[in-house]
Formats: C-alpha cells, structure tokens, sequence
C-alpha cells in the first residue's frame, strides 16, 4: 500500500503564485477561532474545544495543535460537526507532540462552531491544560482561493480571553465550559453538549483514523480503523507521492496550505488507493509536462513584465 504523497501541492502553489503576480490576496471576511479553556473529564482527562467564528464560503484550513508531551498525554482528537468534512484528515505527529489537520469543502461552507476537540491525560499536578493553535492556511472558495484574515483567542480558566495561552493550570468553572459552548456553537454543539460527534473524522493515540470520507458526489465509504505512520515536518515539505484508480478504491483527500508568512502557498492534494501502475506513470508523466509547462509561461511572464518595467 503507497503513502500518499504531499508535495505534488507544491507545484500547483508555484503555478498560483506566477498566476497572481507574486502578489498574495486576502478575502475581505475576517474569521476568529477561539481555543476554549479545558473541560474536566473523568480519570485525569481533560477535553480542549477549538471554535470557529464568522468563517465565510470556508474553502480549506490546514491548522495545528502544538502541546506539551511533559505535561499531558494526547489520547484523541475530532473534528466538530459544523466543520467536518469527507475530505478531511487528522494526523498526530508523536515526535512533534503536535496534531495536524487539513480540511476540505468542495462546495464552500459557512458557519460558527467547534473545529475540533482534542482530549488530554494529565500528566503532573496540574489540573489543566491548554495546546497552542496554529493556522498555517485559511482559503476562501473564490476563483482566487483568497486566503482569509483570522484572529486567535485563548480562554483563561477565569473566562477572559488573551492571545497567549493559558498558564494557570486551574480548570474552569463549569458555567465557563456552559456559556462558551452557548455563545460559540452550533446548534449541533449545543445539542450534543459539545461532545465530539460518533460519524466525524477522528484520530486515537495510537494514529488510527476513523470516521468518514468520501469521493466528492453521492457515494460514501466509512474509513476502518487503520493505523498510520505519523508524518513529520519533513515530510510534509519533502516527500509526494500520488496514486490514481480506476476501479474500486478507498479515496481520502488531503489539503495542505502553505505557512501564513507565505499565503500564496497554497496546498490541495487528492490522493486514492489504486490498482494498476501503467495508469500511474501515465498520469505522473502527463501532470509533470503540464506542470513544466504552466511553470514555465509563468516565468516568462515574470521576465517580460520586469523588462517592461
């Protein structure tokens, strides 16, 4: 069974920014994502809920949770109702003590509520904790695939929110945990009391995933528990590999954007399963000249608009 590579996005990233002029373009929409202070669970384990507020014709996220391994221990992550998708991915990168996730909405998605949540063991005396979030990209569903402004809040254990993440390590009154979900959540968050929903994408620490995913149209297949390798930075930035069926396959997609000091960068990979390596170096073969070639009027666009100017 192949990996499926990352990379490839990489070249579809250069052909947009030749494309846009090197110049890189945001939405008008500005969205916020709240990290919610940690709701006590039972056994030492607590529950982190990340929201996401006013995001508009949401095309794709590729967003990280970084902790710290010496304090809690990841036992799972998934992703809320409001913002699942069947083109979605979570991968916990152990060695990084981080969880990554990409994102995709084929169609555009606009809404309020939990991202994703994400459950912890307490490791030391603390009685809570709070991960750091981090947005490599945010794209609109636009022609442009505009890359969207966004703010990140972190609440305190007393209520408040900052831009820092919270350092007390006191858990939060219930009635904190209560009025977030009431005035961040969706209407699905507020019926399930903000617990992680059974048919969403989700991760185990052991990096099974499990829920749904799809190809894009009416057909559905439910995702085994199956467990992955855990990718890494380098890997991510390193290493691509695509296959292409043309029979019956599992599908999953996967979206990568680039880091937010270099938006244009954006990634969206769709890999499948397949059968049959013929039809493999056919379509590497035909992708990489057309790649070449688009890359190549774009360079020579470049050139003449700088002798122009």
């Amino acid at each position: 069974m192949k990996k499926i590579i990352k990379k490839a996005i990489c070249f579809i990233c250069a052909i947009l920014f030749f494309q846009s002029g090197s110049i890189p373009t945001y939405a008008d929409e500005s969205a916020a994502f709240y990290v919610q202070t940690a709701a006590a669970l039972s056994d030492g384990m607590i529950r982190v809920s990340v929201y996401l507020k006013d995001a508009d014709n949401l095309a794709g996220i590729d967003a990280e949770l970084f902790f710290d391994s010496t304090k809690v221990s990841f036992e799972g992550s998934s992703l809320g109702k409001a913002f699942s998708s069947s083109y979605a991915d979570i991968n916990y990168d152990k060695d990084n003590s981080k969880v990554h996730y990409v994102m995709l909405y084929p169609d555009g998605v606009s809404g309020d509520g939990i991202m994703m949540t994400v459950d912890f063991k307490l490791l030391g005396t603390d009685k809570s904790y709070q991960p750091e979030l981090k947005i490599n990209s945010l794209i609109d569903s636009s022609n442009e695939m505009n890359e969207i402004p966004y703010s990140i809040k972190y609440q305190q254990a007393d209520g408040n929110w900052s831009d820092n993440t919270d350092q007390s390590g006191n858990i939060a009154d219930k009635k904190i945990i209560a009025d977030t979900l009431k005035e961040y959540g969706s209407k699905e968050d507020k019926k399930t009391e903000g617990k992680p929903s059974k048919d969403t994408v989700s991760v185990d620490s052991n990096n099974n995933l499990n829920g749904s995913t799809a190809e894009y149209g009416d057909s559905q297949t439910d995702v085994a528990e199956q467990p992955r390798e855990a990718v890494t930075d380098s890997e991510n930035t390193e290493a691509v590999e695509q296959n292409v069926t043309e029979s019956n396959t599992e599908s999953s997609t996967e979206v990568l954007a680039s880091d937010k000091k270099a938006p244009v960068n954006k990634k969206v990979v769709e890999s499948k399963k397949t059968k049959g390596k013929r039809g493999d170096y056919a379509v590497y073969i035909i992708v990489a000249l057309l790649i070449i070639c688009v890359i190549a009027a774009g360079v020579i666009a470049k050139i003449k608009n700088r002798i122009m100017k």
